[in-house]
């Protein structure tokens, strides 16, 4: 929604529409202007240097002009981007970059020998290959009479995923402890980018309101972690609201729910009237099934025509009809459509989204 309002605001007119042929005649009336108080009467032509200097100069002028309008637009939220974006956030409206998540990965700890008591492996012990290291996010007990036991450790890097392997324990133990990586590092996430950053920043002028408004709370959940993508704030009856949160990739990370209910509980948003349930959105499964009839096969992407939903791929309170999925299947390219599926209209309900699947096959004319 904050991108859509954003996105509606006219063209700034400070910044100005670049004319190179008007630059060039200005230049060129302004040396004959001058040649002409000299006595001097000008008739330009392609082939003088003199003309060929006006043309060079008119051009430089149009890149330092060019050049202004991206540093002026630069200091505008709807456009800003990179450390000039940040700076907006920081200084005008006390919002910060996310700076992303850290991936995680499953271990197996071993002994070198049963022990008659339980081995603890504290939280924060250290594990490495050398140049990157992690940490284990939980104590890990390997059980009086026992070798092993599983635990997980998160990477300390922002990341979205790592094939890197951390088997060297840096804590040190007084017993003989082997650590073997028995998962890639996964479920990461890198520094937020500019357009989710840019929308908190819109989204953050509701934290001044003292009701507990709809976008204050999609606010404070996007906010809380930075693998959050989408929100959806539901009245859940007197006291209660619903919360249902998407994260990236269709995640499930129990570690994001916790992160989003601490924002939310937080004394300091949440009204003391209000009960605040969050979930995980639930996602509803669409396989679209077709066959594409076409004029010239070389020109199908069908990789173009997968990315026309993307608008509906997880979004609360989509509905998608199956006439929508006929125009979104087809272009000037595409003659027919056999559709398969879906065979009827799909509305989701409270707390869902869609994803998609996709069975297209192609056919010449």
């Amino acid at each position: 929604m904050s991108q859509l309002l954003l996105s509606n605001l006219p063209f700034p007119s400070i910044i100005e529409e670049l004319d190179y042929e008007a630059i060039a005649q200005r230049k060129l009336s302004k040396v004959k202007e001058i040649l002409k108080s000299k006595g001097v009467e000008y008739r330009e032509s392609e082939a003088d240097d003199l003309m060929t200097l006006i043309e060079a100069d008119a051009y430089e002028e149009m890149l330092l002009r060019a050049s202004l309008n991206e540093r002026i637009k630069q200091q505008f939220l709807a456009y800003a981007t990179g450390s000039n974006l940040d700076h907006i956030g920081v200084t005008r409206f006390a919002v910060e970059r996310l700076q992303g998540a850290k991936p995680r990965a499953e271990f197996e700890f071993s002994l070198s020998e049963i022990k008659d008591s339980d081995i603890v492996l504290p939280k924060g012990l250290l594990l490495g290959d050398g140049e990157h290291t992690a940490e284990l996010i939980e104590d890990v007990i390997i059980d009086a009479g026992s070798l092993n036991a599983r635990g997980e450790a998160k990477l300390n890097e922002f990341a979205e995923s790592s094939t890197i392997k951390t088997e060297n324990i840096l804590t040190p133990l007084p017993w003989v402890v082997k650590a073997k990586q028995l998962t890639n590092f996964l479920g990461g996430a890198t520094v937020e980018d500019d357009e989710r950053y840019r929308e908190r920043i819109w989204l953050s002028r509701e934290r001044k309101t003292t009701a507990g408004s709809r976008m204050q709370y999609i606010f404070y959940a996007k906010s809380a972690d930075v693998r959050v993508k989408e929100v959806e704030v539901v009245n859940g009856g007197a006291g209660v609201v619903k919360v249902y949160i998407l994260a990236k990739d269709f995640e499930s990370d129990s570690s994001i729910k916790e992160a989003v209910e601490r924002a939310l509980n937080d004394e300091n948003i949440r009204p003391l009237t209000d009960r605040v349930a969050v979930e995980f959105a639930t996602v509803v499964d669409v396989n679209i099934d077709a066959t594409l009839k076409v004029k010239n096969l070389s020109i199908v992407n069908l990789e173009a025509v997968k990315a026309r939903f993307s608008k509906y791929a997880g979004s609360f309170e989509s509905f998608l009809s199956v006439a929508k999925v006929y125009d979104l299947l087809s272009d000037e390219n595409v003659v027919d459509v056999i559709l398969r599926s879906p065979i009827s209209s799909i509305t989701l309900n409270e707390g869902e989204v869609m994803r998609f699947s996709f069975n297209l096959e192609v056919e010449a004319i």
